[in-house]
């Protein structure tokens, strides 16, 4: 061997001398040469050991790498009066769900109910929300004269209520995406929510008084340490968490109508990420959605400098500028629009319908036109084209 180069990281090129035919060496970047390496004996002692497999367990504990908005949960509480879980707590709240037919969540509770005194200290609130109506659809009211004489049986005596069908569900989604989707929320169930009104974990099955306190002690603890608190097994994390659960989420939250939850992630994705533009795009059909124009055109205007190709945003934006009657700006996105998604038999159709609105029939005639050849089946497109046709004839 007469020596070796190493192109290192970063282009530069370096040969060394003294390498030697079967030997081990280490090459250290500007030394030049060689160093012999000691050679490590290849004998290990191997024992014997007993596989010890643990106890099958129905308790999860579930430490979220990275926090995400609590859900924003309405409740009854035991004066019969509806309740919201804050927005923003200010100390560490345990949601509890549980029912009276199951001897854990009677345990549980009681076991809160002995520990008050610590948990008052430590500014850890439980909130005990019982789910027995759940199950009929909300057409019987809780009856929270039982749920009290109850709570006051086990010695709970922390703020309690019950929760509805679209509270329960809510919740569910939220566990379902986070945790599993093929398993149905178990009783007793636990999150544990931070003063900023951010999750932090979730408990499936009973949960401790000291791992709940343990883990509200954590509440503070830097990201890089929240992650490692996180991980089930020792390790570096390799990259930033992706926001796609929390888009995810808040996607979620909108098909199953509730806006002020999906608002809250998308939110909160944008101050992990200003430009995400998903976060922006759907801010932007919310607040269309609930009248916000100026609100919703922000966002859409905010995609086009990330993404100025982005058909569905110059669509937006749009049709907003039809909704302010500014009909120029409007075609002028609609133009963009088509160019992008030229195979949108919609988007052809309205920007037609605003041609038409300034007096240029001929140019809204082929975009009708496009529109039924792309969707033979729109009905309004087949009507506007034979509307254009039937104006353009008495001129």
């Amino acid at each position: 061997v007469h020596g070796v180069r190493v192109r290192w990281p970063g282009g530069v090129a370096e040969d060394f001398s003294g390498v030697s035919i079967d030997g081990r060496h280490v090459l250290s970047q500007g030394s030049g040469k060689a160093t012999p390496a000691p050679v490590r004996s290849g004998r290990f002692a191997l024992k014997p050991q007993r596989l010890v497999v643990p106890k099958a367990s129905s308790r999860t504990r579930t430490w979220l790498a990275a926090p995400v908005p609590a859900p924003l949960v309405p409740y009854t509480d035991l004066d019969g009066k509806p309740q919201r879980l804050a927005d923003k707590p200010g100390e560490a709240v345990l949601v509890n769900l549980w029912s009276r037919w199951c001897k854990p969540c009677m345990a549980e509770l009681k076991a809160f109910g002995a520990a008050r005194a610590q948990l008052d200290r430590d500014k850890i609130k439980i909130v005990a929300l019982n789910v027995d109506t759940v199950s009929i659809g909300d057409k019987e009211k809780p009856d929270v004269s039982a749920l009290r004489k109850t709570l006051k049986g086990v010695g709970f005596s922390m703020p309690a209520g019950a929760l509805d069908a679209r509270g329960f569900a809510k919740i569910e989604m939220i566990q379902r995406m986070l945790i599993t989707d093929r398993r149905a929320l178990p009783l007793p169930t636990s999150m544990l929510v931070d003063g900023k009104g951010m999750l932090r974990a979730i408990y499936r099955g009973p949960v401790d008084v000291e791992q709940i306190r343990m883990d509200a002690r954590n509440l503070e603890v830097d990201a890089e340490r929240g992650r490692k608190l996180a991980a089930v097994f020792p390790g570096r994390w390799t990259s930033p968490l992706p926001l796609a659960m929390v888009e995810q989420m808040g996607w979620g939250m909108l098909q199953s109508g509730h806006p002020e939850d999906a608002r809250r992630m998308y939110d909160f994705a944008l101050v992990t990420d200003p430009n995400n533009v998903t976060a922006h795009y759907n801010l932007g059909i919310m607040n269309a959605r609930q009248g916000n124009i100026e609100g919703a055109m922000v966002h859409f205007m905010h995609i086009l400098r990330i993404e100025p190709n982005h058909g569905e945003a110059h669509h937006n934006l749009a049709n907003l500028y039809v909704r302010q009657g500014r009909l120029p700006k409007a075609i002028e996105h609609y133009r963009q629009a088509v160019r992008q998604v030229p195979g949108n038999a919609s988007i052809r159709n309205t920007f037609g319908v605003t041609l038409a609105q300034t007096g240029r029939f001929e140019e809204a005639l082929v975009q009708f036109e496009k529109a039924v050849e792309l969707a033979p089946d729109m009905e309004a497109a087949v009507d506007n084209v034979a509307r254009v046709k039937q104006d353009l004839s008495k001129r």
